[in-house]
């Protein structure tokens, strides 16, 4: 017989749970097995019973549902929960992401909504479950993507490159994205998805002997995308505080669990850099239209070519290209010694406006020219890098905006 999913409510009010439990009732293959009318309820019941999916409401009084989420999400990672609310605004649902919910439905609520978010739900508890607590062999032997994206040179767009790299990704392959902001003592990676971290890189711990991949979780930020950020420390003083090796170690972590890993690297080269650089199995190396920022990058590249690193691991971008401008893409493969140049337009205007308001060019405008282009350069890269096999999932947003796909 087939098991039903067990499904615990918590509200603190009874009458509530009451109606939740009647919409919850007609399905055969869901049980109400627990009520908590607290946050601290819910984490003993969780504790005792371990059941499949929390629904949780996000407005209760003392440790409120995204409190109680993110303790879930904490202690229990693979508890899946469903919060919910009376408005479903963009501030609302990144607050939920940002506590790990897996879904926010907004009231008034449906038997069907309901219904249909318990299975999405309970199949990705599913999925984390066989991801975290199968062979640990098989954890170990995951072989991600990771991708650098590095300029010898500042102000060239590295970030805003990195940040619309990964969610592409993540929109097109449904796959576990993480970035990682290594540009550790300006790194703005957090500001520009308008994300408030509460851990960053260096609140890893330096003995990482005893961390499991569910312990990894709590210091990223998820965004409403479904990427996650491990951020840069948020004072310049920190980076003292982290070493390379430091660095290499907890990317080895983050690869039992994630399959892609986009890297946004600082403007120079040093021993973080060069350890990312190693690793990686892509490096897009950013140039923009000015004589001063090429000769920057070719000496990168003769950097690099001393460094062995193989001319096929490398593409560079062309970023803020315009067709105006005085140096032509021929002068520019012939300086530079490359023929194969990825060009992105310059949109100065929309970058502004998706730096300023945290949203991603390829999911805000995606039918302008510049999304394209990342997208197109996404793809290029799902196409010549090895990626697990996955079937497409659909997105928390998805239901909610219509965003991603299915």
């Amino acid at each position: 017989m087939r098991k039903k999913i067990r499904i615990l409510l918590v509200n603190n009010n009874p009458t509530s749970i009451k109606t939740f439990k009647a919409l919850i009732e007609p399905f055969e293959n869901i049980k109400v097995t627990g009520e908590a009318l607290t946050g601290q309820e819910a984490l003993e019941f969780i504790d005792k019973y371990q059941p499949d999916v929390a629904i949780i409401d996000a407005n209760m009084p003392e440790m409120t549902g995204f409190e109680t989420t993110q303790k879930i999400k904490e202690l229990y990672p693979y508890i899946g929960v469903i919060l919910m609310g009376t408005a479903a605004s963009l501030d609302v649902i990144r607050k939920a992401m940002q506590a790990g919910a897996n879904d926010f439905l907004e009231f008034p609520l449906t038997s069907s909504k309901l219904h249909h978010s318990i299975l999405e739900v309970h199949a990705w508890k599913l999925q984390q479950k066989q991801k975290f607590l199968s062979n640990p062999k098989q954890i170990s032997n995951r072989e991600p993507n990771i991708i650098v994206v590095f300029s010898t040179k500042g102000g060239v767009g590295k970030s805003i490159l990195a940040i619309n790299l990964a969610v592409s990704l993540k929109e097109e392959t449904r796959e576990d994205v993480l970035l990682i902001d290594l540009d550790l003592q300006f790194g703005d990676v957090a500001d520009m998805l308008n994300l408030t971290p509460k851990n960053t890189i260096v609140d890893i711990p330096t003995d990482r002997m005893g961390l499991e991949p569910k312990d990894l979780l709590q210091y990223v930020t998820i965004h409403p995308s479904g990427i996650h950020v491990l951020p840069a420390p948020t004072e310049p003083e920190q980076a003292e505080m982290i070493k390379a090796q430091d660095i290499q170690e907890i990317i080895d972590l983050y690869t039992q669990i994630y399959d892609y890993i986009i890297i946004d690297l600082p403007p120079l080269f040093n021993q973080v850099v060069l350890g990312s650089i190693e690793r990686a199995d892509k490096i897009l190396l950013l140039a923009t239209m000015e004589i001063p920022t090429l000769k920057n990058v070719k000496g990168g590249l003769d950097t690099l070519q001393k460094l062995n690193v193989p001319d096929d691991k490398i593409e560079l971008v062309l970023n803020r290209f315009q067709t105006s401008c005085e140096l032509k893409v021929d002068d520019i493969q012939a300086f530079l010694g490359r023929v194969n140049l990825f060009l992105i337009d310059d949109n100065s205007e929309l970058i502004r406006y998706s730096i300023n308001t945290g949203e991603p060019i390829v999911l805000q405008h995606k039918d302008s020219t510049v999304a394209k282009q990342l997208i197109t350069l996404s793809r290029s890269l799902i196409e010549t890098t090895s990626t697990p096999s996955s079937k497409p999932k659909t997105s928390f947003l998805k239901r909610i905006f219509g965003r991603g796909r299915e």
